[in-house]
């Protein structure tokens, strides 16, 4: 059902509040929060409960559904421009870079995906 929603949308950018509302529904261990900077769209993610030695299973996860769902919505790989995680750099840090083909970074503040805005005008 959700899915019939989200592809009801006009844009990316119209389809987010509704996924937002509704992402508790699957299960997620982790929310999202979205704010704009400098032409910037940028998800910070945060454990809905703690985590703990997971948060790396889960991070990795839930960036390969932002990086799906949005392939299925708007026929188009989502191109981040910079991922940040606040867990320590683990030994297969290559494989982040290959799947998600933007620069990772990790140790830092917040979790983070960073996106070019101008991919919420995206037709659903």
């Amino acid at each position: 059902i959700i899915g019939h929603a989200l592809m009801s949308c006009g844009t990316l950018a119209d389809a987010l509040p509704l996924w937002d509302s509704y992402n508790e529904l699957v299960g997620t261990p982790i929310s999202n929060r979205h704010s704009f900077k400098a032409g910037l769209w940028i998800i910070d993610f945060s454990e809905t409960m703690p985590l703990g030695s997971l948060l790396p299973l889960c991070a990795e996860e839930h960036l390969a559904n932002i990086q799906v769902l949005n392939q299925l919505l708007v026929d188009a790989p989502m191109r981040f421009r910079e991922i940040r995680l606040s867990y320590p750099e683990p030994p297969h840090a290559d494989l982040y870079r290959t799947a998600f083909s933007c620069p990772v970074k990790f140790g830092q503040r917040h979790d983070q995906a960073l996106f070019d805005a101008s991919q919420l005008a995206a037709r659903v």
